[in-house]
């Protein structure tokens, strides 16, 4: 097994740098000392652990204890025989003319890598900025011995994820893993890269937005959701019921909407054990997921023959299954109503589904050339994509922000004081009323950014060779555009770990237009349903304080905003204190 280990050289001494081998270095060390011109055969490899050197012996027998090279290492030269027998970013000639083999970022440990980091700063975060802080904004981190180029700062994100997004905007996620879970071949949007990525994002945006998304026909669907939730809640409270469940509230109204978008219904009375049983399988998929061994498994494939992992990779695979058994069937349930009802030749608005086997039985793409967009599994990817992303996220920000505004009653007011002033009391908040509200996008925007879902984002790789900061990223390098990093950036947001709407706000109280706000992600692979969220959650949160004023259930021991480690982070389950803001209000 290939063993981490390192060396580098800078103001503060050595570092680790990457090695081959567990084992002597001696055949290595006689392969670089005959390239570096010392006498065949000659060479002896050390590994000491901490460090792994060679010594040549040059044709006069005269010892020149190097590393990694003897004394008359050029600095091309150096670079070269880095890059070739260790894989590492680059080589240092030092005034000695040692070479030292170099990668800025953390040292990692033999099989782990830096997980062992990541996982002990939970929720994650704390580990890329502390990175960041010392090996700068762009550095090497360790996923067990895959190495990942991490991009912390905005500046450089937009330079290559976003002017050069063809460039950056490959896909990895340990491939193979994923093809096993996803039933053998990658699909759909988040898993795919080159022009079958752009084949299938162009599609799936077209027909999202044929189906209204960010248009008033969603904001309908969204208000329709929001007065069935404020209505239960009021009737709750009609019951005498003081502690509020609203975090399931907000799960099931979220997840009707995005439900509505992909098979055309809401949840409610008997369906909403469909919506329970995926929501199930969803949470355990992603808990899964955010496990240790779940991350050892997707790194060493091959050790899921061995009893303890594979029952871990065993039991991952069977809910990913279970949940892609679960949305094919509600596939064949639609596709049944499809012909049965005539659907492909009417002019009736069609959800997702249905707006897909609208275009795939008009022939308007050629399914026997070899579309991609219409093979047999394309489908259940598109519905796994777009349900899966566009329901965890919104829901855990939407909960994200009832919590950040119950535990800050001063912000709170202030933006129940500006909808006041703006919306009748008797009257819904609309996406009309959104311009002239400041201080509620202000609230909005720093939820997201606070919020900040993903500690590590998806791994991108790169498509061709290219230059980064006057590093020569080869094809298919691993990189990542660490939003978590850019959101929680002092510099940008001082004190970025507080509830501050007002950052988002100039002197005059006027809405910021902030770049590095960017918790869709960023570039070509920037989320699809971007629109709808935001949609969402100005609309519920809007809604919701309008109705309500929010307390916690103890006020002595309100709920703690201390996040739960995952994929996406998450927070502990708290109920709410509810008390109508106006007699006379909006009721279902």
């Amino acid at each position: 097994m290939p063993l981490i280990t390192a060396l580098r050289k800078n103001s503060r001494g050595l570092r680790r740098a990457r090695s081959v081998s567990c084992h002597p270095m001696d055949e290595k060390c006689k392969k670089m000392c005959k390239d570096a011109g010392a006498s065949e055969g000659d060479g002896l490899g050390y590994d000491l652990s901490s460090f792994v050197f060679c010594r040549c012996m040059d044709r006069n027998k005269n010892n020149i204890t190097t590393i990694y090279g003897p004394k008359h290492y050029s600095e091309s030269s150096c670079t070269n025989a880095c890059k070739t027998h260790l894989e590492v970013d680059r080589g240092e000639v030092d005034d000695e003319g040692h070479c030292f083999c170099q990668y800025f970022g953390p040292t990692p440990l033999p099989f782990l890598g830096n997980l062992h980091t990541i996982a002990n700063l939970s929720p994650g975060y704390d580990a890329f900025l502390q990175w960041r802080k010392e090996y700068g904004n762009v550095y090497t981190y360790w996923m067990a011995e895959r190495p990942i180029v991490a991009i912390t700062d905005y500046k450089t994100i937009k330079e290559t994820f976003i002017q050069d997004g063809d460039t950056y905007g490959g896909r990895y996620l340990f491939n193979e893993h994923i093809e096993i879970a996803r039933g053998g071949r990658l699909n759909g949007v988040i898993m795919t890269e080159g022009d079958e990525n752009r084949e299938n994002r162009r599609f799936a945006l077209q027909i999202l937005r044929e189906i209204g998304m960010g248009k008033s026909i969603i904001e309908l669907e969204i208000l329709d959701e929001v007065e069935h939730m404020i209505a239960e809640l009021r009737s709750e409270m009609d019951s005498n019921i003081n502690d509020h469940d609203i975090l399931k509230r907000l799960d099931l109204a979220s997840g009707s909407v995005i439900n509505q978008v992909v098979f055309g219904y809401r949840f409610s009375g008997e369906n909403e054990e469909e919506f329970m049983t995926l929501k199930r399988l969803m949470d355990e998929s992603v808990k899964e997921m955010s496990k240790p061994i779940r991350s050892i498994v997707m790194l060493y494939p091959s050790l899921r023959t061995f009893p303890f992992f594979k029952t871990a990779f065993e039991r991952a695979d069977k809910i990913d299954q279970q949940t892609l058994e679960f949305l094919k069937a509600k596939i064949q349930k639609y596709t049944q109503k499809f012909e049965a009802e005539g659907l492909a030749d009417s002019n009736e608005a069609l959800p997702f589904v249905g707006m897909y086997l609208r275009a795939k039985q008009s022939g308007n793409c050629d399914v026997n050339n070899g579309s991609i967009l219409f093979r047999d599994d394309a489908l259940l990817q598109f519905c796994a994509d777009i349900w899966g992303a566009g329901h965890e996220t919104i829901s855990t920000t939407l909960s994200f922000g009832i919590l950040y505004l119950l535990l800050d009653v001063d912000s709170q007011s202030k933006m129940q004081e500006e909808l006041d002033k703006i919306v009748a009391p008797d009257e819904k908040v609309t996406i009309a009323h959104k311009a002239r509200l400041p201080y509620t996008n202000a609230v909005i925007n720093e939820v997201q950014r606070l919020a900040n879902l993903l500690p590590q984002n998806l791994f991108h790789r790169t498509m061709r060779d290219v230059e980064l900061n006057g590093y020569i990223l080869p094809k298919s390098t691993v990189v990542v555009p660490q939003i978590s990093c850019v959101l929680f950036d002092e510099k940008i947001f001082p004190e970025p770990k507080r509830f501050k709407p007002e950052r988002f706000l100039d002197k005059n109280g006027q809405l910021l237009k902030v770049e590095e706000l960017i918790p869709f992600s960023a570039g070509k692979r920037i989320c699809l349903g971007e629109s709808l969220a935001r949609m969402e959650l100005f609309l519920f949160i809007a809604n919701i304080f309008h109705t309500f004023k929010v307390r916690p259930v103890d006020p002595l021991n309100p709920p703690t905003s201390e996040k739960i480690a995952g994929f996406v982070v998450g927070l502990k389950h708290y109920e709410v204190r509810l008390q109508l803001r106006h007699s006379k209000q909006h009721s279902k």
